[in-house]
């Protein structure tokens, strides 16, 4: 029974990670930015 319910969260994990690769795809095409935004010149001397 829980060799079941391992085979089957398995592939709901596939399937999310799947959903999340093309979503990153589509974002890259529409030109959306990803990560951390990089820090300005002004906001690099104040972090010193």
């Amino acid at each position: 029974m829980l060799t079941i319910f391992a085979g089957i969260a398995q592939f709901e994990r596939k399937i999310m990670l799947q959903r999340c690769n093309e979503g990153r795809i589509i974002a890259i095409y529409k030109g959306v930015k990803m990560g951390r935004p990089r820090t300005g010149g002004t906001q690099l001397e104040y972090a010193l």
